[in-house]
């Protein structure tokens, strides 16, 4: 049984508990995780799912990425996000810098990939 079921039966039935780090575990409102925040902040700058690259590594990150055009996990990341991820990456600085730099020799943002 893993520390998040056990917090589950513990927690309220208005909280969730979500591990967010080796020691740490958060408990938000039902509904409520990044990709949610994500979401609104892709309709409220126009921006599409596509258009969107997003960076995780524990179990809190995975609505963000499944909220990403381009979910990307922490190669030390969580079981669960490793597995469900677009891309598996060492270095966020890293792989910025490969997007961006192929952003810049192409005529538009899209046709990086």
């Amino acid at each position: 049984e893993s520390i998040g079921q056990v917090l589950s039966q513990i927690a309220s039935p208005e909280m969730r508990p979500v591990v967010s780090g080796n020691v740490w575990v958060d408990f938000l409102p039902q509904g409520v995780n990044k990709g949610t925040a994500l979401a609104i902040l892709q309709q409220k700058l126009g921006v599409e799912k596509a258009q969107t690259m997003s960076f995780g590594d524990q179990e809190n990150d995975i609505e963000l990425l499944a909220q990403s055009g381009i979910g990307c996990a922490m190669q030390n990341g969580n079981t669960e996000l490793l597995q469900m991820a677009d891309r598996r990456v060492d270095s966020v600085a890293a792989e910025l810098r490969r997007v961006l730099g192929l952003c810049r020799e192409s005529s538009g943002p899209a046709a990086a990939y």
